[in-house]
């Protein structure tokens, strides 16, 4: 056991040489013979893929996705509105839906990516197609797609995520 947990210990240090040394290779002008620079290329490869396994890319869903929870009734009513639209934004705000969708017996639940112009329009249509008897509801999914959706900037979600 002292032997695994001196290479637990080192591990930090082994991934950032590596980390090191893949820079230093990518840093370099391509080899002049074709066959030195498969090799180069070979050895990068073995490199990334070994970071890879090591630390892999922290991508977190959480962050660049915004989950809209609703009542059945709310849910009917919204995909009959997004039903009714014909336009191309309308379209694909639709297909969003339809695809983040996950319901249980008492909620529904919709996982949509952070992209401004799917969220926009669907505040839009929260804000000013609500029917009556689904006002509060829209009102307040339409204020969460704009404090959890639309105030985040997808390139800051880009680099929180390191990729």
């Amino acid at each position: 056991m002292g032997q695994m947990r001196q290479i637990r210990q080192e591990a930090p240090l082994l991934l950032e040489a590596t980390k090191t040394a893949l820079r230093f290779l990518r840093g370099q002008d391509p080899f002049p013979l074709a066959s030195d620079e498969s090799e180069r290329q070979k050895v990068m490869e073995v490199l990334c893929n070994a970071i890879e396994r090591a630390e892999p890319t922290t991508f977190d869903d959480s962050i660049s996705s915004l989950r809209l929870t609703m009542t059945h009734p709310s849910w009917n009513a919204l995909l009959k509105i997004m039903g009714a639209l014909t336009t191309e934004e309308d379209r694909l705000v639709h297909v969003a839906l339809v695809e983040g969708f996950r319901e249980t017996k008492q909620r529904v639940y919709v996982s949509l990516s952070i992209n401004p112009r799917i969220l926009r329009r669907l505040k839009f249509v929260l804000t000013h197609m609500a029917p009556s008897s689904q006002g509060n509801a829209f009102a307040r999914l339409a204020e969460q797609i704009k404090e959890d959706g639309l105030s985040k900037n997808p390139m800051e979600i880009l680099g929180q995520m390191g990729l």
